[in-house]
């Protein structure tokens, strides 16, 4: 008797999360999107510690593919990639504070999240001593200093565990230690052509969709739904070495069928700045979705930008998007 195929399995991208707090050691300035800053902070004090080679230019390095800060940084796409996908999105996403303090005094406290994904994840002690790093050189304007803390994060049963305190660190080259939270998209959802929710896009911060070659002005269910597939499926793709996708034309369709009942969406405008490039204008949607007719496969999807976020900058911390469901 001939077996039936197994089925082939479906992509699956595995998250880590660590809540880090810093404390001022001076009056501190900092910039409206704080995510900008410390992820510019952090590349200049990772590749300090992650470098043996100290070429000017990552791109000609041999090492760049096995080195922490090549593949957090400078990942390259290998050869034969199709060129939309020439460049690689970073295994990360810095969550600043959504309530902006621009100010802090001495003693002060200020919090993010960091979220790795995939292999990223062994590059974790890295990240922390970098961002210790950056905070003592110094931060926003004036390049105010602060001291990291604390870095906690939850075992596998829930509790909170300090990985980092008082200057020493946790042992975490074993895994287990961390509790991992897997995305996956189960195929079988899109077969149920009956259940529909009314849902609300909440754009917690700022949202930069591109359709076309132009950041989008609404939110277009079928143009958000896009780009999350595609952000999903080369995260599992390059950090989880998965060459399955997800349905792209089918949950187009699906997202095809949803209703725009309302949008209450702002142009945020904002500048950060680059050490390359200088001040940058910056900008993105803001605000809230009403959607009705939304399929239960495309809920399920939409409920990964909550962890992964969408959109360019995603590595900033730009377009985190929370998905509440409307009675």
């Amino acid at each position: 008797m001939t077996q039936a195929p197994s089925p082939t399995p479906s992509p699956s991208l595995r998250i880590w999360q660590v809540e880090c707090t810093l404390q001022a050691l001076e009056s501190v300035e900092l910039p409206d999107y704080l995510g900008c800053t410390l992820r510019g902070g952090l590349g200049q004090a990772f590749r300090a510690l992650a470098c043996t080679v100290e070429l000017p230019e990552c791109s000609k390095c041999r090492e760049l593919v096995d080195c922490p800060y090549g593949m957090m940084w400078e990942m390259p796409a290998p050869l034969g990639t199709p060129a939309r996908y020439a460049t690689p999105p970073r295994p990360y996403v810095i969550e600043p504070p959504l309530t902006h303090q621009g100010s802090f005094a001495p003693g002060e406290r200020l919090h993010c999240t960091v979220k790795l994904m995939g292999r990223a994840r062994r590059h974790l002690p890295y990240f922390i001593l970098a961002l210790r790093e950056a905070s003592h050189r110094g931060l926003g304007r004036g390049k105010g200093r602060l001291d990291l803390v604390e870095v906690r994060g939850l075992d596998p049963q829930g509790s909170p565990i300090r990985l980092y305190t008082g200057g020493k660190h946790r042992k975490l080259e074993a895994d287990g230690i961390l509790a991992e939270t897997e995305l996956s998209f189960d195929a079988a959802e899109l077969q149920d052509e009956h259940t529909r929710h009314r849902v609300r896009l909440l754009l917690e911060s700022p949202l930069q969709l591109k359709d076309g070659e132009r950041l989008a002005r609404e939110l277009d269910p079928v143009v958000f739904t896009a780009r999350l597939v595609e952000r999903f499926d080369l995260l599992t793709l390059f950090y989880e070495g998965c060459r399955q996708s997800l349905p792209f034309e089918a949950l187009k369709q699906s997202a095809r069928q949803v209703r725009v009942l309302q949008q209450k969406l702002r142009w945020h405008h904002f500048e950060r700045y680059s050490r390359r490039s200088g001040r940058v204008p910056m900008n993105g949607l803001l605000g809230e979705v009403e959607l009705a007719e939304v399929p239960a496969a495309l809920v399920s999807l939409w409920k990964m930008a909550e962890h992964l976020h969408v959109g360019k900058q995603s590595a900033f911390g730009f377009g985190r998007v929370r998905v509440e469901h409307i009675n």
